[in-house]
């Protein structure tokens, strides 16, 4: 009967240790860092696409002066 006591004390003990531990902050996870870069790549890529687009419809302004009639 002492030695089932013993055995329970330290898995309580080992929960607590476990317990106490900090939980890792959720910017060291690397799943978080891939999101955030391809977040970063597909925002370039959609503003490339869309301004590239938008200088097909509306052509940019040219500097020439406008005639005068």
């Amino acid at each position: 009967m002492g030695k089932s006591k013993a055995r329970s004390s330290r898995q309580k003990l080992s929960q607590q240790k476990t317990a106490r531990q900090p939980k890792k902050p959720f910017w060291r996870k690397p799943v978080v860092w891939l999101g955030g870069v391809g977040t970063v790549v597909l925002a370039g890529v959609l503003v490339n696409v869309l301004s590239t687009q938008a200088q097909r419809i509306v052509p940019p302004l040219s500097s020439a002066p406008a005639s005068k009639y």
